[in-house]
């Protein structure tokens, strides 16, 4: 009876207040955000890492953007030398936008696998700081399959979904438009479609200066059959999807 009362006496949780992992209470510090992130961004350093050197000659997609990068500050058209048999051995064309290659002018200076390093320590240290703004409760996607691929891949996804958070983030946006419209649909910042459209119309300057003829050539090689790029919509039973369209909020 005496611990029940003590029990009962204990002051109660601020209103609005959240407890859970990893420090107890749910709502993390400036200071702990940037540990968790340091920590998930080096995890997925370290993952791609020993990708790239259990299978020597692996690319990413990383890769294909910095080679356009270089190639076209060489004064080189990067599009026609990206295939299989090419200059640049790949799968397919290079399906990104010349935007994508003046995103990543910075890289240049590294090798190609530690440019690839350093951008997905970037991307997955600001995914993680993005997603634990308010809480811990989406750090478990990182451990999905998702956050694996992403991270020994070096895709764009992750620092783009922390555009969702991170408006200044939306500067990335024309480096994979299919992806960064659809979450500037979804966004509640005004301020990231200003910072999506400007910095869109300055990033097409720039690369339209060193490549005029990019668009005609990227579009040709988005209307190939690729056999890899097809919306989920044309596939069988894809249309269903639509549906979510009558819970759009």
């Amino acid at each position: 009876m005496e611990r029940r009362l003590e029990r009962d006496q204990q002051p109660l949780p601020e209103a609005g207040r959240r407890y859970g992992f990893p420090w107890g209470s749910n709502q993390p510090t400036k200071g702990q955000r940037i540990a968790v992130s340091l920590l998930i961004a080096g995890v997925a350093v370290l993952a791609l890492l020993y990708r790239l050197s259990a299978h020597p000659g692996a690319k990413t997609d990383f890769d294909l953007v910095l080679f356009g990068a270089r190639m076209m500050m060489a004064g080189r058209d990067p599009y026609p030398l990206v295939g299989p048999g090419l200059e640049f051995e790949w799968d397919f064309g290079l399906i990104y936008p010349a935007t994508a290659f003046v995103a990543v002018l910075p890289f240049t200076i590294l090798s190609m696998k530690m440019a690839a390093a350093a951008f997905v320590a970037l991307s997955m240290f600001l995914l993680s700081y993005a997603l634990t703004e308010d809480s811990w409760h989406r750090l478990p996607i990182f451990g999905s399959a998702a956050f694996v691929d992403s991270a020994i891949s070096a895709q764009w996804s992750p620092i783009i979904i922390a555009s969702l958070s991170l408006p200044m983030l939306a500067i990335f946006a024309s480096a994979k438009p299919q992806l960064s419209f659809a979450i500037l649909a979804g966004t509640r910042s005004k301020y990231a479609v200003v910072i999506a459209f400007f910095s869109t119309i300055i990033l097409v300057g720039i690369s339209l200066y060193f490549l005029p003829e990019w668009p005609q050539h990227w579009l040709h090689l988005l209307r190939a059959d690729t056999g890899h790029m097809k919306a989920a919509v044309t596939q069988p039973f894809g249309a269903v999807v639509l549906l979510l369209v009558l819970r759009w909020r």
